[in-house]
């Protein structure tokens, strides 16, 4: 960090981090569940398997939670779930965002 930057600089280098190739990342997986084709697996237990094994690491544990479900959850419960975890994780990242912020600013004050 630069000298005299502000907590909304710090804010704002954190999410252009935390969102840096977020599109391509969509994209990607986009493109991956696309071309995952049901007839490529034995039955719909494989297929759940590969598309939960594409999600990012950010995504590992809930993508636990639902394989470990008995028996698999539906679609709609499943997603339901995946976008929760995407709340939490946009939830965490400002928390650590703002806990920089804070911690940035009383660092700030200690120097001068």
């Amino acid at each position: 960090m630069k000298k005299n930057t502000t907590a909304y600089d710090a804010w704002i280098a954190l999410e252009n981090l935390f969102q840096d190739n977020k599109s391509a990342r969509a994209l990607h997986l986009q493109s991956k569940l696309n071309n995952t084709r049901l007839e490529s697996f034995k039955d719909m237990a494989a297929y759940c398997q590969e598309v939960l094994g594409g999600l990012t690491e950010q995504y590992r544990t809930i993508a636990t939670v639902i394989r470990s479900t008995k028996p698999l959850p539906d679609f709609n419960n499943t997603r339901s779930q995946l976008c929760q975890e995407e709340t939490d994780i946009a939830a965490r990242a400002l928390h650590a965002a703002q806990t920089a912020g804070t911690a940035l600013q009383a660092s700030a004050k200690s120097v001068h």
